[in-house]
Formats: structure tokens, C-alpha cells, sequence
């Protein structure tokens, strides 16, 4: 939780994305207070940010989110920082060449390995 609500320099068209895909957002960690009697452009305030031991996210991750849901409209996705974190977090808990693995685990191995994008 931010300290104190943080105001975002959004078009209308970005502030109204934002808040037809709040969900979107609160998934990816981020929270945001809604005031519908504010003008436009001043609706929607941070009061959240997601963070991860020395991952630290910030409002450009909501506008390349803004911008992702603009040409996907309602689709989850993620910002590319958060993507990188967790490809950071997937090769610290890979198997490094030369470890010993039991026929369950090769099989487990090749069958997650399949289902990789």
C-alpha cells in the first residue's frame, strides 16, 4: 500500500481502459481507488503497487498495461517486468546439467517442458 493515493497522468481514453479492466489490474497486484464524481483524468488514484523481494513496480507497468488491454480488451495479461521476474524466478529453480533426476522427475521434466509457449 502506497501512504498516500498516488494521481496518474491518464488521457480519458487510458482512464476509462483502466477501469473497465480493474480486475486485470488487481490480479496483477496493483490497486486503485475510483472517485466517479472526480473530472475526468482525475477519477482513478494508485493506492497499490504489486512489489517482489527486489522487484518494485511502478506506475509505467500500469500504463504498458493500459496500453496492452487497449488491443486486447479483457484478456489477462502481464506487464514485461513482471514477465522477467518470473522467467528470473523459473531459472533459479531450473535443473542445471549434470543433476541426477529419478524417472519421475524426467517424466514430470519433459511433460511441463511441453507445455511451454
Amino acid at each position: 500500500k502506497l501512504i498516500q493515493p498516488q494521481y496518474l497522468n491518464l488521457t480519458a481514453v487510458s482512464e476509462s481502459i483502466l477501469m473497465d479492466n480493474l480486475q486485470i489490474f488487481q490480479k496483477n497486484g496493483f490497486d486503485f481507488v475510483v472517485d466517479e464524481n472526480a473530472p475526468i483524468t482525475q477519477r482513478v488514484k494508485l493506492i497499490s503497487l504489486p512489489t517482489s523481494k527486489n522487484w518494485t513496480f511502478g506506475p509505467q507497468d500500469v500504463e504498458e498495461l493500459i496500453f496492452m488491454l487497449s488491443d486486447s480488451p479483457g484478456i489477462m495479461c502481464r506487464p514485461s517486468r513482471v514477465r522477467q521476474m518470473f522467467a528470473s524466478r523459473a531459472c533459479r529453480k531450473s535443473v542445471m546439467i549434470g543433476t541426477a533426476l529419478t524417472a519421475g522427475e524426467m517424466k514430470k521434466l519433459i511433460s511441463h517442458m511441453g507445455e511451454i509457449e
